[in-house]
C-alpha cells in the first residue's frame, strides 16, 4: 500500500519536474533563438556598424512610405535610428533653425499636410517583410498614398515586437499567448510607445492647425500597448475639455493621435472602466433592460459632447475571436484573477459595449447616417454599418470613446482584421475620419 502511494507521488513529481524543465526550456529559448538586442545608445541615434546617418544632407524627404521601429521584449530600441528616420520624414520641412538644418525635403512634399498611420501589430506578427501584418498595412498606406497624391504626404509607421515564437511548430504557437502577454505589458511600462506617439504627434496631429492627421491602429496585445501609451493622454484631455458645470457640452477632444483603432484588443474590461465613465447621460430612446445593463438608469441630462466631435477611440471585437474570448479569461484564471472585468476583455464585456458593426441589409434606408458627415453615431460604408446602440445603459449620442461588437461573419478570428470585407470598410472609416477631422481643423487653418 505504502509502495503504491509511493509510487503515485513519484509519478506526480516526475510530470511536474518535466512540466518545469520544459517552461524553463521554452523561456531559454525564447531569449536566447528569438532574442532581439537594445541599441546602445537609447537617447539618441548614433550610427555606428555600417548604419548610414539619418542627417546626411544627400537624403531627401520623405523617402519611401512605411517606417518600421522595431523594440526589444523589455521596451527598448532595437536601432534607434528607426525612430529618428521616421520624425526626420515628418520634420523634413519644419523651420530648420530649431530641428537643425542638415534634412532636404522633395520639393513636392513642401507645404503639404501629413498624415500618418501608426500601427502595433499582435500576437503570431513581426517585422519580418513577408509578415502578412506588415504587408496588409503597407496596402493600406498605398492605398492612401494614391489616394492623396499631391495632397497630403502619407507615411506609416509599423511598430514591431517579437510577437511571434518563430522556432515552435504551427500547432504549438498558442502556447505563447500567456508569455507574449507579459512581453506586451514589460513594453508598455517602459513607457517607449508612449514616447513614440508623443513625438510622432509633434510633428502631425491636427491641433498644430496644419491640416495634419495623425491616426494609431494596434491588434490584439499590440493593441494592449497602444491602449497603455494613449489611454492617459485620452483622460487628460477629456477632463481638460470639461465644460465645468453640470449638463454643459464638453469642448472637443483631441489627445495625442487624432484618433486610436483597437481591433480585436487583449486586454481587461477593468482597464477601460474610467474612460467607459465619461459614457454618462439620458437613457437611449427604445431603452428596454438589456441582459447586460447594471446599475440605476438616470433618465435626465447629464454632460453631452458636442456635435462637431469626432471619434478619440474606436474599439472593434468579434465574436469569433476565441483568443480573448477564452483564452484570455482562462489564462486570468490561472493568475489568479476572479474579477469579472479583470477576467473579460473590453470587447466581450458588454456594459461597455456602445456600438455594432453589422452587415446593412441592402436596403438604401438602412443605416442611414442623421448627418452625413459624422462618425460617432453611425458610419455605412462597404456594406457594412457601425452604429451606436439605443437601447444601452448610458446612452449618449456623439461620445467619442467607441467599443463595438461584430461578428464572425465579418471578422471571422482574432487575427482575420485584414479580410478583403472589414478592410474595405476599415479604409473607408479612416478617410471618413481624414474628412472629419479636416473640417473641424479648417477654423485653425484660417
Amino acid at each position: 500500500m505504502v509502495g503504491n502511494q509511493r509510487s503515485k507521488v513519484a509519478s506526480y513529481l516526475s510530470v511536474v519536474g518535466v512540466i518545469f524543465v520544459c517552461i524553463i526550456a521554452y523561456k531559454f529559448a525564447t531569449r536566447t533563438i528569438d532574442a532581439t538586442y537594445p541599441d546602445r545608445a537609447q537617447y539618441k541615434c548614433q550610427p555606428e556598424g555600417g548604419r548610414r546617418d539619418p542627417s546626411d544632407p544627400s537624403i531627401t524627404r520623405p523617402e519611401g512610405v512605411i517606417r518600421v521601429i522595431r523594440l526589444t521584449d523589455n521596451g527598448e530600441f532595437v536601432d534607434r535610428c528607426e525612430l529618428t528616420e521616421a520624425l526626420y520624414d515628418l520634420a523634413c520641412d519644419e523651420d530648420p533653425s530649431i530641428y537643425g538644418s542638415r534634412r532636404v525635403c522633395r520639393k513636392e512634399s513642401v507645404g503639404l499636410p501629413k498624415l500618418t498611420l501608426l500601427y502595433v501589430h499582435g500576437w503570431k506578427h513581426g517585422s519580418d517583410p513577408c509578415d502578412s501584418d506588415y504587408l496588409n498595412f503597407r496596402k493600406l498606406i498605398d492605398s492612401l498614398t494614391v489616394e492623396n497624391l499631391g495632397k497630403k504626404n502619407v507615411l506609416g509607421i509599423y511598430v514591431s515586437w517579437q510577437a511571434d515564437v518563430r522556432w515552435l511548430p504551427w500547432i504549438f504557437k498558442n502556447i505563447s499567448f500567456w508569455d507574449k502577454k507579459a512581453v506586451a505589458d514589460d513594453i508598455a511600462r517602459s513607457g517607449v510607445v508612449t514616447g513614440i506617439v508623443g513625438s510622432v504627434a509633434a510633428f502631425s496631429n491636427s491641433s498644430r492647425g496644419r491640416g495634419d492627421q495623425f491616426l494609431a491602429l494596434g491588434h490584439s496585445f499590440g493593441a494592449r500597448i497602444l491602449f497603455s501609451a494613449t489611454s492617459q493622454s485620452i483622460i487628460y484631455e477629456a477632463n481638460r475639455s470639461h465644460p465645468g458645470y453640470a449638463r454643459g457640452t464638453y469642448k472637443p477632444i483631441k489627445a495625442a493621435a487624432d484618433a486610436v483603432i483597437l481591433l480585436n484588443p487583449a486586454f481587461e474590461a477593468a482597464h477601460f472602466s474610467f474612460i467607459d465613465g465619461f459614457r454618462r447621460g439620458r437613457k437611449g430612446p427604445g431603452f428596454s433592460t438589456a441582459e447586460c445593463t447594471r446599475g440605476k438608469i438616470e433618465d435626465w441630462d447629464e454632460e453631452k459632447f458636442a456635435a462637431e466631435q469626432t471619434p478619440v477611440l474606436l474599439s472593434i471585437s468579434s465574436s469569433g475571436d476565441y483568443a480573448t474570448r477564452f483564452a484570455f479569461p482562462a489564462g486570468s484564471l490561472l493568475a489568479f484573477d476572479f474579477s469579472e472585468r479583470q477576467r473579460t476583455t473590453v470587447g466581450n464585456y458588454c456594459n461597455f459595449a456602445t456600438h455594432v458593426l453589422r452587415t446593412t441589409n441592402g436596403d438604401e434606408s438602412d443605416c442611414r447616417p442623421q448627418e452625413p458627415s459624422q462618425t460617432t453615431n453611425t458610419f455605412k460604408a462597404e456594406g457594412l454599418c457601425l452604429q451606436r446602440k439605443n437601447d444601452v445603459d448610458r446612452y449618449q449620442p456623439n461620445n467619442p470613446f467607441m467599443v463595438a461588437e461584430t461578428t464572425s461573419e465579418i471578422i471571422e478570428d482574432h487575427n482575420d482584421i485584414w479580410n478583403d470585407k472589414f478592410s474595405r470598410w476599415l479604409l473607408a472609416f479612416v478617410k471618413a475620419l481624414e474628412r472629419r477631422i479636416d473640417e473641424t481643423s479648417e477654423p485653425a487653418r484660417r
